[in-house]
């Protein structure tokens, strides 16, 4: 059985347990939009203001 620990600001290990988090969200974000789904929002948002 895998054992949690509370990790406090004052344990040595905190900033390094805190960056690999950071660093695990942000990548878990990049992938969740496909390049062609950016350009495609971004395009029809254009549009709408083109056309008004």
């Amino acid at each position: 059985m895998e054992r949690h620990c509370v990790m406090g600001c004052c344990s040595p290990n905190y900033t390094e347990h805190v960056k690999e988090q950071e660093t695990s969200v942000n990548n878990a974000g990049r992938e969740a939009m496909p390049f062609w789904f950016k350009v495609l929002s971004a395009l029809s948002i254009i549009s709408v203001f083109y056309i008004m």
